[in-house]
């Protein structure tokens, strides 16, 4: 019997993403991606909504008990490291150019589903500088849940 929703241990998923910076209201997406697991890293990965402002872009994360790293790939690239109690340096290439960014983090939580990698929930917390300017303090959370067939 095959599963439509996994391939090679892969499964698409519905992941829910809400960000907030400082007192602002939080920005929330809805999108689709798959999650799967490769050695101690639970890895989640999905293509940027158009309305993000990040042209093509997939974004990959690799999660695991100690933190996140997210790389973006495509017209837009990133790199940055979160980990609580630490200070990470990243970057963004776009179009327009190479700017460097600097993040401490926080907090970090993340918490898989009981014997299975969903439902997976994650949330941290962390002050960003652009080229040295602060940019805000960001509380993210991300949950993934199985992809609910029509």
């Amino acid at each position: 019997m095959t599963d439509t929703h996994s391939t090679a241990g892969r499964e698409r998923v519905r992941i829910s993403l809400s960000s907030a910076n400082g007192s602002e209201p939080a920005t929330r997406q809805q999108l689709a991606g798959e999650l799967y697991r490769k050695g101690s890293s639970t890895y989640l990965r999905y293509e940027e909504l158009p309305d993000a402002g990040m042209g093509r872009t997939v974004t990959t994360m690799r999660i695991d008990p100690s933190g996140l790293r997210i790389i973006r790939q495509g017209d837009v690239q990133f790199e940055q490291t979160f980990r609580a109690g630490t200070r990470h340096l990243g970057y963004i290439q776009t179009p327009q150019g190479r700017l460097e960014i600097e993040t401490v983090t926080h907090s970090f939580a993340f918490r898989e589903g009981s014997g299975s990698l969903l439902p997976l929930h994650v949330q941290w917390s962390y002050d960003l500088s652009v080229m040295g300017e602060e940019a805000g303090c960001f509380r993210i959370e991300l949950t993934a849940a199985r992809e609910l067939t029509p």
